[in-house]
């Protein structure tokens, strides 16, 4: 600028008005006393996402009912400028809430607006709603953390179990097994172990049903349950066979808690059923050169005496 020469090499009010219509994010419409729109700036544009200026449209028509009142009112009260919130409703940008202000002369009405900031108390209150929701989610997802862990408890529990029974299963056994193995042979204790079939299981399968063959499968698992010591370990190992590790007990100490099963089951009644349950037991006990395998194939063979002798006895090997 030649400020000596008076001479402005710029023109400052096209600048300004060029700002105004596409740069400045303030709104401006420009209004005839109808309130229809005779011009409006590219803020406008941009705030309700029109693809071109709504000209002779009523600016009512952009601006949501509960707020519209306030704008007929400022219209009519523009001397001096007069100033309310007003909210714009766009079908693609949703709802804005601008702070306007009108100025009028004798023949248009501009109307200039700014959008809102939020104040402290907005946004206080929208933490706390996000708070809010935040604690909501939180407990919901601890609510199906805790039942996807129980959910994850139960299947590992029956995949531990024999579904008819309740007892361990064979492969569950194989690790009760081992642990028991491992502690009776580091500190030189005893321990014995006994394979039981009942008796004539294929027959009572045929002549009763697999119904009551289930019956007596439960029925003796329930007296085993009730008669074994709590260190005791039990499992159905496939069939009609029951596998039994006593710690702590010599075959001989281990027959006399299979004989009290045995009486047991053979004074039990079953409802349809006309004989008795029986079993037959063949007892083995651990050495210091036995294997899970050895072992188990000792009482496997004193089961076979067992049940070659008559049946519903124990035989130790």
């Amino acid at each position: 600028m030649n400020i000596k020469s008076g001479i402005i090499p710029l023109n400052f009010s096209g600048i300004l008005r060029d700002y105004l219509d596409n740069l400045s994010d303030l709104v401006i419409i420009v209004l005839d006393q109808h309130e229809n729109i005779l011009e409006c700036n590219s803020a406008f544009l941009k705030l309700m996402n029109l693809p071109g200026k709504p000209h002779g449209r009523n600016i009512g028509s952009f601006i949501s009912a509960d707020t519209l009142g306030s704008i007929i009112i400022n219209i009519k009260e523009t001397r001096p400028p007069s100033e309310c919130h007003l909210k714009f409703l766009s079908d693609k940008s949703g709802s804005h809430i601008l702070r306007c202000f009108f100025f009028s002369d004798e023949e248009n009405i501009i109307l200039l607006g700014e959008k809102l900031i939020p104040g402290m108390d907005d946004i206080v209150e929208k933490l706390r709603r996000l708070n809010d929701e935040f604690a909501t989610m939180t407990r919901e997802l601890t609510k199906k953390s805790i039942a996807l862990e129980k959910a994850k408890s139960r299947i590992r529990e029956l995949s531990r179990i024999d579904s008819l029974t309740g007892l361990l299963n064979r492969r569950s056994f194989h690790e009760a097994f081992n642990r028991t193995f491992s502690y009776t042979i580091r500190h030189n204790q005893p321990l014995s172990l006994s394979i039981a079939a009942l008796d004539g299981f294929k027959s009572i399968n045929i002549t009763y049903g697999h119904g009551m063959g289930e019956r007596l499968l439960v029925a003796f698992s329930g007296i085993l349950q009730s008669i074994l010591r709590t260190e005791d370990i039990v499992c159905r190992f496939g069939g009609e066979e029951f596998i039994l590790l006593i710690p702590g007990a010599k075959a001989e100490e281990a027959s006399v808690l299979i004989e009290r099963i045995r009486k047991t089951a053979e004074a039990f009644v079953i409802s349809g059923f006309d004989g008795k349950i029986t079993a037959s037991f063949g007892i083995a006990q651990l050495m210091q050169t036995d294997t899970f395998e050895s072992l188990l194939k000792k009482a496997d063979e004193a089961l076979y005496e067992a049940k070659s002798a008559g049946k519903n006895r124990w035989v130790i090997k």
